[in-house]
This record gives structure tokens, C-alpha cells and sequence, in this order.
């Protein structure tokens, strides 16, 4: 399965491909093998009456009210309002007109982002969205973008962090809910207890969304030895073909 070409990846448009491409990226495993470069930590979950000014947070709810508001210095703001069980707040993005026609009244979103105060109303400034259609208490896990440590990639090609988000999300779920045998690890387990290392497939899903930036720092740890360790054991190969 991690041999398999990018162009099979679903909802996924020919321009992404040739994107993913000229990365260097040509299949599962190496996009599994673009790593982030740093997180951002959203995963504070809070219902809208306990969210306080400075704060960054995940809020979830309904979609109320979304609509354009033109200044005179012509720019944008996207208004939207949220709303759950304890109160509503509002959201603005600067900018992205398309947002109104994702932002549909009655959608449930989630909202990672800054709490603000704008005079004698609080706001949040997003970083992160996205649209769901499941309970976030219980399914958290299925969460991308928001209500965790989120990855943050390198944006090269046009590529933004989310799409490249997105696209990973997707190949560790299939890695996972098949229980694939191609990521069985290489290490024998004597030389993984000696070094201290977890094993590689926790390292690729913690690499990417870590439960907690300790265990990113172990996945990084690991997939390092993995590097150095296969690289030694190429030269060892080499050498002993020109004895």
C-alpha cells in the first residue's frame, strides 16, 4: 500500500499531484516521509462561556450567521458567528471571500484560534477550521486541523500546510485502520530496547500528530536512527563488496 502512487489518492485534483511531485513525493511512503517542522498546539477543546482573552483554543458549534463586510479601505472581513450550548462568538477571517460559500448556516464547524477582545466583545481570530459532522467528545481522533497538536509542513509549490495535512491524515488512517503489514518494523526489537527507541510505526503517526510534543521529539529520535542505521549498513554492504 505505501508503494502506491499519489494519483490514487482520493479527492485529490491533477494539480495537487504535479505539486506533490515536484517535492519529490511519488507515493504514500514518501509522503509519509515529508515531515513538519513545527506544531502547533490546539488541543484545548472549550466550550464558548469559558474561553478568556490571550488563550488559545478549539471551540466547536453550529454555524448561526456567516456573511462579507466591506471597509472602506477595502478589505474583507468574513463574519461569522458560532454557536454551542453555553453561548455564541464571533469569528473573522480578512480576505477569503470564498469562505461564505464554506461556511453554511446550520453546519457545524470546529475553530482553533486566538481569543481576542474587540471593545466590549470577544472574538476569535482562526487559525485553523473545519467543517463536522460527528461529535468531537467522542471522536476527537478524527479531528485534522483542529482540537490537538497540529503539524505545521513546509509550504513549497503552492502546497499549503493544510492540503499536505490533509493528504497524511489520510494514508496513517489507512495505515492504521488496516493494520498494513508494510510498516512492520525493520529494527530488531533486541536493537530497539538497547537504544531506547519506540517502534516505527508509532514514530510516523507521533511525527505527525503527536499526542504530546515529547513523544514528537521520540518519533523524530527514532526515525533519525533509522537514517544513520541504514546508511552505516550501506557502507558496511559497499565495503565489503570491494574486499
Amino acid at each position: 500500500m505505501l508503494s502506491s502512487p499519489i494519483q490514487s489518492l482520493p479527492s485529490t485534483s491533477s494539480i495537487t499531484i504535479k505539486k506533490l511531485q515536484s517535492l519529490g513525493i511519488n507515493t504514500y511512503f514518501d509522503l509519509l516521509n515529508y515531515f513538519p517542522t513545527r506544531y502547533e498546539d490546539y488541543s484545548i477543546i472549550s466550550k464558548i462561556d469559558k474561553i478568556q482573552v490571550g488563550e488559545t483554543v478549539t471551540i466547536t458549534g453550529k454555524i448561526v450567521e456567516a456573511k462579507n463586510q466591506y471597509t472602506r479601505s477595502r478589505i474583507t472581513i468574513q463574519k461569522a458567528v458560532i454557536t454551542d450550548d453555553t453561548g455564541t462568538v464571533e469569528i473573522n477571517w480578512f480576505n477569503q471571500p470564498y469562505l461564505i460559500r464554506v461556511l453554511k448556516i446550520g453546519e457545524n464547524i470546529s475553530v482553533a484560534g486566538l481569543v481576542k477582545k474587540f471593545g466590549s466583545k470577544i472574538s476569535i481570530e482562526p487559525k485553523e477550521y473545519e467543517i463536522i459532522n460527528f461529535n468531537v467528545s467522542i471522536h476527537r481522533s478524527i479531528l485534522k486541523h483542529t482540537g490537538k497538536i497540529i503539524p505545521i509542513y513546509p509550504e513549497k509549490k503552492g502546497l499549503s500546510t493544510k492540503t499536505i495535512r490533509d493528504k497524511i491524515f489520510y494514508v496513517l488512517n489507512l495505515v492504521e485502520t488496516q493494520n498494513l503489514a508494510s510498516l512492520q518494523d525493520p529494527l530488531p526489537p533486541k536493537i530497539i530496547k538497547f537504544n531506547n527507541l519506540i517502534d516505527e510505526n508509532t514514530a510516523y503517526q507521533q511525527i505527525h500528530f503527536p499526542d504530546t510534543i515529547d513523544l514528537a521529539n521520540k518519533a523524530r529520535e527514532r526515525l533519525a536512527f533509522d537514517e544513520l542505521f541504514n546508511l552505516q549498513l550501506s557502507n558496511n554492504l559497499i565495503k565489503k563488496e570491494w574486499q
